[in-house]
């Protein structure tokens, strides 16, 4: 079994279905980790800024409306040019999710995910965060 190790994670997403199962999945391996969530990347940046200094990592939707999640990427980037971001998104990964890839601290996860995948991939941005 996974053990994630964090104080805050971020979830921003405009499906509440979606916030509710990414806890699910993190509670079944560590219930201390606490949660923020927002609808869409305005709220999260705002819940970001207020909050940063405990938010371990940020999983953040592709697709909302109000702030979409690349413009909402580059609002928490300008707070933390480090912030560790977990993207999903119903769509397939593209060249821009790549790009930025390369900079580190960022990865990706096509909707619907399994548990398995989704807790892999928290894990290691929440291991790089704390290096």
């Amino acid at each position: 079994m996974l053990e994630i190790q964090a104080e805050k994670i971020l979830i921003i997403d405009d499906e509440e279905i979606i916030r509710e199962v990414a806890m699910g999945f993190i509670e079944s391996v560590n219930e201390d980790i606490e949660y923020l969530t927002a609808e869409n990347g305005q709220i999260g940046v705002a819940l970001y800024e207020e909050h940063q200094a405990h938010i371990t990592m940020v999983i953040l939707d592709l697709i909302m409306p109000v702030m979409d999640g690349i413009d909402a990427f580059k609002a928490l980037r300008a707070i933390n040019p480090e912030v560790p971001i977990l993207f999903s998104s119903g769509y397939t990964e593209n060249d821009e999710i790549i790009e930025l890839r390369k900079r580190g601290f960022v990865d990706f996860i096509q909707k619907p995910f399994s548990m398995q995948a989704f807790l892999e991939k928290v894990k290691r941005l929440c291991d790089a965060s704390q290096q």
